[in-house]
């Protein structure tokens, strides 16, 4: 137990009472099963957000090493990917947040991302299946922001199988990058 005084203890609907009898449910029972019942798709949307910031990341990154070699690329391909690159970190940045706008702008990004071979394609069509889906549209409603703001102290966990889905596409972009990049040191 905490020491604050509102602090409510966990609710559990199967726990008895001293007397016998079912304790009553603390008033925000319906937002704690709303978040436990969506958590995992709340976590895959905000590890998509990061997913996507680390991709605006890298395309910023590769437009100023690229910028820095001197190669004689076209100055509007480098503001093209610097743009492009900003966009992301948005979309990434609001889709953390869960903000309303910011599911658009993760649709968006996440389309751009079928363009992206090699493992873009991969990130984009587990971020597309989760931000249009069903449970997608309810993460970015009122109601679920609501729910975030009762219960604050619950931390929604990723799926084993969710998160090799993020983090593996992103692990293969840095190593692209990088390789990326030593390949671009030896010519």
């Amino acid at each position: 137990m905490s020491s604050e005084p509102d602090a409510l203890p966990p609710f559990d609907p199967y726990a008895v009472s001293p007397a016998g009898r079912s304790q009553p449910p603390p008033a925000h029972a319906g937002s704690v099963l709303l978040r436990r019942r969506h958590g995992p798709d709340e976590a895959a949307v905000r590890a998509v957000g990061w997913a996507l910031c680390a991709l605006g990341l890298a395309l910023c990154a590769s437009a100023g090493l690229d910028a820095a070699r001197e190669r004689g690329t076209p100055a509007l391909l480098l503001l093209s990917a610097i743009v492009l690159g900003a966009g992301f970190v948005r979309a990434g940045l609001g889709l953390r947040a869960l903000e309303p706008l910011a599911r658009r702008e993760g649709i968006v990004a996440s389309a751009l991302c079928l363009l992206a071979l090699p493992v873009g394609p991969i990130l984009g069509l587990y971020a597309l299946s989760t931000l249009l889906g069903r449970d997608g549209a309810l993460l970015f409603s009122p109601d679920y922001a609501a729910a975030i703001a009762a219960t604050p102290e619950e931390r929604p966990r990723l799926r084993p199988r969710a998160a090799l889905a993020i983090w593996g596409p992103c692990a293969c972009l840095l190593a692209c990058v990088g390789l990326y990049s030593a390949l671009m040191e030896l010519a």
